[in-house]
C-alpha cells in the first residue's frame, strides 16, 4: 500500500516539477514609452530600463531604482530637490531556455542604424555630415542588442548602404542611417539607451538645438547666439548616401520596406524620424525639348509649343541692338581725343619773343646820350656812368649776397615754425 501511495505522489508532482523547470519569468515597468517595450530576464533591468525611458522623456530629472520588488520604485532629483515615485512591475510566463532568441539563433537579416540628425538634406555638399549631436556608432566588436526583439546580434561594421532623409521632422532634422549585415546570436540581452536611440523605430526625435523656423512651409533648424551651427560635429561619410529614410530596426522580410534602393527601402509616408520617411522623388523620361509630340491626324495645330509645332520665341527682326549708338560715341571719343592732342601740341609751341634773362652782369659800358637835348657850345646831353661801373658791380654782388643768405634763414625758420 505504502508502495502505491508513493508513486501516485511521484506521478503528482512529475508534472509540476516539469512544468517549474520549463517555465520562467520576463518583466516590464508600466511605464508606456517606445523605449521601456522589451521584456526583461530580471526585475532590476526592467525597472532600470523603465528610468531610463523616464529621464529621456523628462529631461532634467535622475531616476535611480531602489528597489525592483514587488515594483519599481525610485530616488527622482532635479534642481527642485529630490523625492521618491514608483511605477508597477510587470510579468509574463515564458518558457525557459530562451526559445525566442534561440529559434533565431544563425539567422542573417539588414539592421538599419541611426547615426544621428542633420539640419540639411543635401547629401552632396560636403565629404562630411554635421550631426547636431555626437554620432552614435555601433560598438567595435559588433555586438548589440536588438531592442525590438531583446535579441543579441553581431554587425558586419561594414554599412551596405547609407542613408538620409529628405524631408524633416517637425524640429526640421533630417535623419542619417546605415544597413549593416546582422547575424542572431540565440542570445537574449538588455537594450541600453543608446541602442534604443539607434536601432528602435519608435526611438524620441531629438529637439532642435537651436531655433525652428520655416521657408516656403518646411521647418528648418537653425543656431543661436548660445548655440550657434559651428558646434555641430563634423563625421566623415563611409560611402556616398541615397537619398531615403528606411525605419531603424530590422529590414522587414516582405511587405513596403523589403526592396532596395530608396523608393524600395523607405515607406511611401513619414518624416526625417527613426520609423522612416518617403525617399526622394523619381522621375523618368527624357529632358524637355520646348515642344511636345505631334497630335493625330485631324487633330488641330495649335500655334507657337503646342503639338508639334517649333518652340515659342519672339521676333527681334528690325530691333536696334544698339551697335550706332556705340558708333557715334566711339567717334565722338576719338574726336575729343584729338581736340586735346592738338590743343597741347599748339601750347607747347608759345614763347615770348625778346625775354631773355641772364645771370652775368653787363661788362661793357658806353655814355648815355641824349640827342634830344642841346647844351649851348657843346652839343647833346651825355651822361657817363661807365666809370662807375666796378663800384655797381660791387654793390649788385654784395645786395644777391644778402638776399640769398636772408632767403636761406627765412626758409630755416619756415621750417621750424611749422615743425
Amino acid at each position: 500500500m505504502r508502495k502505491h501511495l508513493a508513486a501516485y505522489v511521484l506521478l503528482f508532482f512529475i508534472p509540476v516539477l516539469s512544468f517549474a523547470q520549463t517555465q520562467c519569468y520576463e518583466y516590464r515597468g508600466d511605464y508606456p514609452s517606445p523605449q521601456n517595450q522589451s521584456w526583461h530576464s530580471t526585475p532590476a533591468a526592467a525597472c532600470s530600463a523603465a528610468g531610463s525611458a523616464m529621464a529621456a522623456a523628462d529631461t532634467g530629472r535622475s531616476f535611480t531604482v531602489t528597489s525592483s520588488s514587488p515594483n519599481c520604485k525610485y530616488s527622482v532629483s532635479d534642481r527642485n530637490g529630490s523625492w521618491e515615485t514608483s511605477i508597477a512591475l510587470l510579468q509574463r510566463s515564458v518558457p525557459c531556455g530562451d526559445p525566442v532568441c534561440k529559434s533565431k539563433q544563425g539567422q542573417d537579416f539588414t539592421l538599419n542604424w541611426s547615426l544621428g540628425y542633420t539640419r540639411t538634406p543635401d547629401i552632396d555638399a560636403d565629404l562630411n555630415w554635421k550631426f547636431v549631436s555626437p554620432p552614435i556608432k555601433a560598438p567595435s566588436d559588433g555586438m548589440v542588442c536588438d531592442p525590438v526583439t531583446s535579441c543579441k546580434v553581431a554587425l558586419v561594421l561594414v554599412p551596405t548602404a547609407v542613408w538620409q532623409s529628405v524631408s524633416p521632422t517637425s524640429q526640421g532634422l533630417y535623419r542619417v542611417s546605415v544597413d549593416y549585415d546582422a547575424q542572431h546570436m540565440g542570445e537574449s540581452c538588455t537594450p541600453t539607451p543608446a541602442e534604443n536611440a539607434a536601432a528602435h523605430p519608435a526611438a524620441d526625435k531629438p529637439t532642435c538645438p537651436g531655433f525652428v523656423g520655416e521657408v516656403n512651409g518646411v521647418p528648418g533648424c537653425y543656431g543661436t547666439a548660445s548655440n550657434p551651427t559651428s558646434n555641430d560635429v563634423p563625421e566623415s561619410k563611409p560611402k556616398q548616401p541615397e537619398a531615403g529614410n528606411p525605419p531603424a530596426g530590422k529590414k522587414p522580410d516582405s511587405g513596403e520596406g523589403s526592396g532596395t534602393g530608396g523608393a524600395g527601402r523607405t515607406p511611401s509616408t513619414g518624416d526625417g524620424g527613426p520609423a522612416g520617411g518617403p525617399a526622394a522623388a523619381a522621375g523618368s523620361g527624357t529632358k524637355p525639348d520646348g515642344t511636345t509630340p505631334k497630335p493625330g491626324e485631324g487633330k488641330e495645330q495649335a500655334n507657337c509649343g503646342a503639338p508639334g509645332q517649333p518652340k515659342c520665341r519672339i521676333d527681334e527682326t528690325g530691333t536696334p541692338n544698339g551697335s550706332d549708338v556705340k558708333n557715334k560715341l566711339t567717334d565722338d571719343v576719338n574726336k575729343a581725343a584729338d581736340q586735346q592732342k592738338a590743343e597741347i601740341e599748339n601750347a607747347a609751341k608759345l614763347k615770348a619773343d625778346g625775354w631773355t634773362f641772364s645771370f652775368s652782369l653787363p661788362s661793357g659800358c658806353t655814355a648815355l646820350t641824349l640827342a634830344g637835348y642841346q647844351i649851348p657850345g657843346q652839343g647833346p646831353l651825355s651822361i657817363d656812368v661807365c666809370k662807375w661801373q666796378p663800384m655797381i658791380h660791387d654793390v649788385m654782388t654784395m645786395l644777391w649776397l644778402i638776399c640769398t643768405v636772408w632767403g636761406c634763414i627765412n626758409m630755416v625758420g619756415s621750417t621750424q615754425r611749422s615743425s
